[in-house]
């Protein structure tokens, strides 16, 4: 499965706000505004891109904390249209391709929320450690659970990549 990672322009917008809203996507993420979307397009410190394969749009990722003087950056926020069909997977390997390669990070990190079996175990398998749990960090559907902070090292990636 061949993903593309290119840099989300205004002209996107709707379809970020779209997939956010999406009820299969909602109770993972935390939507944005249209106008937290627009400064964060502006904002030299984050990324936001769209995910393309065989030319469509398929998702969107966002990155914060470029400017880190650690080499930390955030892997905010990923959202994939079409579910199961490895794009999702294809866009995790983009990122640590360019968090570690262009970006120069040294660490890359995420939460996912304690429910989201699929997402947990994608990352695990793309080489992310758990390594924190923020304990009934907040309810859904009436049952609290917690946020897990998820973590890659460059020289985990290197490894992985071998």
């Amino acid at each position: 499965m061949s993903v593309t990672l290119r840099r989300a322009r205004p002209s996107d917008l709707a379809y970020i706000r779209r997939l956010e809203h999406d009820p299969k996507n909602a109770p993972f993420i935390t939507p944005w505004t249209r106008r937290q979307h627009r400064e964060a397009m502006k904002a030299r410190d984050c990324l936001q891109l769209i995910a393309e394969a065989d030319g469509r749009r398929v998702g969107f990722v966002l990155l914060r904390g470029l400017e880190d003087r650690e080499g930390v950056v955030e892997f905010k926020r990923i959202v994939i249209d079409s579910k199961g069909e490895g794009h999702g997977r294809a866009a995790v390997r983009g990122i640590q391709d360019l968090a570690f390669g262009k970006l120069k990070a040294k660490r890359l990190w995420l939460n996912v929320k304690g429910f989201n079996e699929r997402a947990r175990e994608l990352y695990a398998s793309e080489g992310f450690v758990k390594e924190g749990e923020l304990r009934e960090c907040f309810r859904y559907r009436g049952k609290s659970y917690p946020l897990l902070i998820m973590g890659m090292l460059r020289r985990e990636y290197r490894r992985a990549r071998r």
